[in-house]
């Protein structure tokens, strides 16, 4: 056993109250343990670092001196049926411990909600001996709390998405059975069905998308080193505008500089953006793509400029542009998802990427993407 083992190590081995307080003190989760009279007797490393209360100040102290000092510094709320819907910690607290053990003893009962965002929860360990009576447990759920928030949000969201073209669909469905149409007001209704369906059908694809690179599940197998400027020509070239407007006008000055992407998903995400530049400019005008060598944070790269002169948005609209259904910038009335820019985000990121935005509401938009060089290995000289 070496020296520093036998100094810290074996008193405690040979101590069983300072290892165990050692074992506690090492739990990440918060720990505050009462005796058989309601006093504070432990509070660990865990409890101080999770809420930068005093462990001085609590130990010897009641559920009250906890309630009180907790109250200070975090806003609480219940989270259990068991108990009921007072606002403050200190209540909480005695309704949690004070009972008998609920039905879902050992379950979230409390919850505490920093000023800066962070989230705790707490639940009570009903132990009934005379040294630990009650043991409270604190665990930082801010991760998990956010999480579900984005989740929720997220079915939310999607739900309002597909209810209104089902609910076209189904309207439509009715009319089409009241009785006979003439042809041409028959074909109308289909192709409004049509319309409506390739609506939700555009909406749980792009769901699929962000799901598949939320979750990583999209392998990087399919990475390819291009050359920029030969792929930017080719997607230019091949891009159809909406009747009557001409094709974006391309600025290539990337020169020999290559970059390692994934076609299929460089194009979906690079379409999607010249799209948004036709659509949110109705009244016309030039879309310009710019393709040049840019440099960031030293590294090599190239950058992808699509310019358009339309609606623009304003700055509170570009603050939420990439969060999913961030559809209806600016006023517009343009149809969409409001997926499609979260969807680019995370695909230009998955190449080692960075996508900005510039625009002023009634001048224009300016979307920038930046892809990563490729190193080249410079052959040694003879």
């Amino acid at each position: 056993m070496g020296t520093v083992t036998q100094k810290f190590i074996t008193p405690a081995l040979n101590n069983p109250q300072v290892y165990a307080r050692a074992v506690l003190d090492a739990c990440p989760d918060g720990l505050v343990s009462f005796d058989g009279n309601l006093r504070i007797v432990l509070v660990n490393q865990g409890f101080i670092a999770l809420t930068g209360l005093d462990r001085d100040a609590l130990i010897g102290g009641s559920i009250d001196t906890l309630g009180v000092q907790i109250d200070r510094n975090f806003v609480s709320s219940s989270v259990s049926f068991a108990f009921g819907a007072s606002r403050s910690c200190r209540a909480l607290l005695h309704e949690a411990i004070d009972c008998a053990p609920p039905a879902e003893a050992g379950g979230e009962v409390l919850k505490l909600i920093s000023a800066g965002g962070r989230v705790i929860a707490m639940r009570v360990v009903f132990a009934e001996t005379a040294d630990c009576s009650r043991l409270l447990v604190f665990r930082d759920v801010t991760k998990e709390s956010r999480a579900r928030r984005r989740k929720n949000d997220f079915i939310a969201h999607a739900a309002h998405e597909l209810r209104a073209p089902l609910k076209g669909i189904h309207g439509f469905a009715e009319l089409m059975q009241l009785g006979v149409y003439p042809e041409a007001e028959r074909r109308g209704l289909l192709e409004s069905v049509r319309q409506e369906s390739a609506q939700m059908l555009s909406v749980v694809n792009e769901l699929l998308d962000i799901s598949a690179l939320e979750v990583g599940s999209d392998s990087r197998a399919g990475h390819v080193g291009v050359m920029i400027s030969e792929w930017v020509d080719r997607m230019v070239a091949n891009f159809l505008p909406p009747p009557k407007r001409q094709k974006p006008l391309l600025f290539n000055l990337c020169g020999m500089s290559e970059v390692k992407i994934d076609y299929r998903k460089m194009h979906r995400a690079m379409h999607h953006i010249f799209s948004n530049a036709y659509e949110y400019s109705p009244a016309g005008g030039d879309v310009i793509v710019v393709c040049r060598e840019q440099t960031r944070d030293d590294r090599a790269g190239v950058v992808i400029e699509v310019r358009d002169k339309g609606i623009g948005m304003s700055l509170a609209d570009q603050d939420r542009l990439w969060a999913s259904f961030s559809s209806g910038l600016n006023g517009s009335d343009v149809p969409s998802t409001g997926l499609g820019l979260s969807v680019t985000r995370h695909i230009v990121e998955e190449f080692g990427g960075i996508i900005t935005l510039s625009s002023r509401s009634g001048v224009g938009t300016t979307v920038r993407i930046w892809l990563p060089a490729v190193k080249k290995d410079i052959a040694p000289q003879a």
